[in-house]
């Protein structure tokens, strides 16, 4: 069943969860500019105020979040002033954070490649010498990522190794790695034929776990525990977003 989440007249798009499953953080320009918002029982909260607009954020946690905005990286955390963390490079896309690594897509040296910055040092390890449309790193050594014809990679040790568990698909847009209900890391996805899957990389097992229609074309964020998803919707519409409650 689908949920409207902060239904209003405004551009409301990349809904996350909260890292401790209250709320939800989504940006909206119901302030005249798109900004970080936060929605929790009903509640909304303007996280960020910035001149600009922001392109792109992820949450570290309900009180901490990095966000992207005039091709500059920043920290809001509600217990200190927002600040810039100084990088030589340029962020484009925030893929994902485990701890104090943010593993992202940036332009260096005029060229976009993926690399996990460490954001104690603010130094970084180039993960891929190629543009990537999106990506999760499983581990030291093994990742997921796609290019922007829809085509999963699994990459191992720098190296594309083939997928067994997934026929032959074209994922619908971004997929995220999260705990299962059996405690194990698995990628959620969802494919062209409205399929959302579970797929472990590292037993090379996958399942269909549900389905999606028009209203939920563009998953943002997974939530297992639950089995819920938030998603956009069509893009040149309203935009507003959904949860989605999977029915197996």
């Amino acid at each position: 069943s689908d949920t409207v989440i902060a239904k209003s007249r405004y551009h409301e798009t990349q809904g996350k969860y909260a890292p401790n499953g209250k709320g939800v953080f989504f940006l909206s320009n119901r302030s005249g500019s798109t900004q970080i918002w936060y929605e929790n029982t009903d509640t909304l909260t303007q996280i960020s105020h910035s001149a600009g607009k922001v392109n792109d954020f992820i949450p570290m946690s309900e009180t901490k979040v990095l966000y992207i905005e005039s091709e500059k990286l920043f920290i809001y955390d509600s217990h200190q002033p927002i600040r810039e963390i100084s990088l030589d490079l340029v962020p484009l896309t925030l893929h994902q954070v485990i701890d104090d690594q943010l593993v992202l897509s940036a332009q260096v040296g005029g060229k976009s490649v993926l690399v996990n910055l460490d954001l104690n040092t603010h130094k970084y390890l180039e993960l891929l010498n190629m543009d990537v449309d999106w990506a999760q790193v499983i581990n030291g050594s093994l990742m997921i990522a796609n290019d922007n014809r829809g085509k999963l990679m699994k990459i191992v040790d720098g190296k594309i190794e083939k997928i067994t568990a997934l026929p032959e698909l074209t994922i619908q847009w971004r997929y995220f790695l999260r705990e299962s209900k059996d405690g194990s890391q698995a990628i959620y996805l969802q494919d062209k034929a409205l399929n959302i899957w579970q797929y472990d990389p590292l037993a090379e097992t996958a399942s269909i776990i549900g389905q999606f229609d028009e209203n939920a074309l563009f998953m943002t964020d997974f939530d297992p525990a639950n089995n819920t998803m938030l998603s956009n919707n069509f893009l040149d519409q309203q935009g507003q977003l959904y949860q989605v409650t999977l029915n197996r």
